[in-house]
């Protein structure tokens, strides 16, 4: 599995942290996020999941493997789709600490706010 299976599934796990992974979820995980190349990268990752080969600590295993800037690109994806509804849920707040604690590159909420904002400039 590559980091593209441990995007998605983190992505997907923040998308059900208040209720289910809806359509727009999805939509502003595609447009923001660059969840459609992630996608590409990994088209079994629905079989992953299914067959409890990918799940929560592999995803951050996967991660933890990785630079920084993989880390970060990871959770921008993961905070966009928590932004689409246009506010951070009290459950989306747990998810995304008991993520980034568990991440071994050490981003702070301010990088991970400020490299959002920044990749969202960039989109203009």
């Amino acid at each position: 599995m590559n980091k593209s299976h441990a995007t998605i599934f983190l992505t997907r796990m923040m998308g059900e942290s208040d209720g289910e992974w809806t359509e727009e979820e999805m939509t502003t995980g595609l447009l923001i996020g660059n969840l459609s190349s992630v996608l590409e990268e990994a088209p079994d990752w629905a079989e992953k999941i299914k067959s409890g080969e990918l799940h929560e600590t592999s995803a951050i295993d996967i991660l933890n493997n990785e630079s920084k800037e993989v880390q970060m690109q990871c959770l921008i994806t993961v905070l966009s789709t928590a932004f689409s509804d246009g506010e951070l849920a009290d459950k989306e707040k747990e998810v995304l600490v008991r993520i980034m604690s568990n991440l071994n590159k050490g981003i702070t909420v301010k990088e991970l706010l400020e490299a959002q904002k920044a990749h969202l400039e960039s989109l203009r």
